[in-house]
């Protein structure tokens, strides 16, 4: 099931399939631990997996990169940290107030903005009919990079369709490239790099 839940597609057939083990696996679960949980089980992470993984997938496609730590970050921000600021009297009136303050008034935190101090280690300069057959010749090698370039390279593409269609830059141009780097100095010290090796 952890397999099935890490797959970048799936088909309706799948889906089903996956649906079947979700609810399987989840009264499997039940029925063993219920005896020695208080709540018999019942879990928000349990249900929201067993009733909202496929509805999610089916709605957003992959499961990839989704974590139920976001909406405990969420609640805790938007639920537990006003709770505990409120003085407990007419407490969802409090929370509503205390919400609403920090999402209408200003953040005082100052955005930063590094500039480059510049590239390190040339890796590719890629015209826009490229990027393709480098996705597909990186997949093919024998000794392939990590795995974020080619996803990366990927979502270059899709980035630049969108970019393309909704400017007016030239898509045909022979000038319009991409150029790859290992690494990038920023003003500050810090290194953005694109390879795992350092």
């Amino acid at each position: 099931m952890y397999i099935m839940s890490r797959k970048e597609s799936y088909t309706e057939n799948e889906l089903k399939v996956f649906e079947d083990a979700i609810i399987d696996w989840c009264a499997d679960f039940k029925k063993i631990f219920s005896t020695l949980s208080v709540t018999e089980c019942s879990f928000p992470k349990l249900h929201s997996w067993q009733y909202y993984a496929v509805v999610a997938i089916r709605k957003y496609e992959a499961l990839n990169g989704l974590s139920t730590e976001i909406y405990e970050t969420l609640h805790k921000y938007y639920v537990k940290n006003p709770y505990h600021s409120s003085n407990q009297k007419e407490v969802m009136k409090q929370i509503v107030n205390a919400v609403k303050r920090k999402e209408l008034t200003p953040s005082d935190r100052k955005l930063v903005y590094c500039k480059t101090t510049g590239f390190r280690k040339f890796l590719w300069k890629l015209s826009l009919n490229a990027i393709d057959i480098k996705i597909k010749s990186l997949k093919k090698s024998n000794n392939p990079p990590h795995e974020n370039i080619i996803k990366g390279l990927s979502q270059v593409i899709l980035t630049l369709d969108t970019f393309l269609d909704t400017s007016s830059q030239e898509s045909e141009n022979d000038e319009f490239c991409i150029k790859v780097y290992k690494s990038v100095h920023l003003e500050n010290g810090q290194i953005l790099r694109t390879s795992k090796e350092f």
